[in-house]
């Protein structure tokens, strides 16, 4: 888990963050999702919870890259924002492991 503070966000309430993502600007989620990986493409989203706050998640997949080998994985991650602050969980397999696994 990742915790990230979003200076400004003390007054926005986990519900409005979850809109603003899957609503108002969905393409927020596709810049996660490049700045991830390389020819990532969106599985699925949606609303979801963590820690019993409004959060949305995303399921995607594209290609990792080390300096000798590339190979496709797919990721489930999760944000909300809670008192200022973003929290990202993320759980990332081998694309074939992903059925075996989640």
């Amino acid at each position: 888990m990742a915790v990230t503070p979003a200076k400004g966000s003390e007054k926005i309430s986990a519900s409005k963050f979850v809109k603003l993502f899957l609503e108002e600007r969905p393409d927020l989620i596709q810049t996660i999702v490049d700045g991830a990986v390389r020819n990532g493409r969106i599985v699925e989203k949606g609303p979801t919870y963590l820690a019993n706050k409004d959060a949305f998640y995303v399921i995607y997949e594209g290609e990792y890259r080390t300096p000798s080998e590339t190979f496709m994985i797919k990721t489930y991650f999760i944000e909300t924002l809670f008192e200022g602050n973003v929290y990202a969980l993320t759980f990332t397999t081998s694309k074939e492991g992903f059925a075996q696994s989640y």
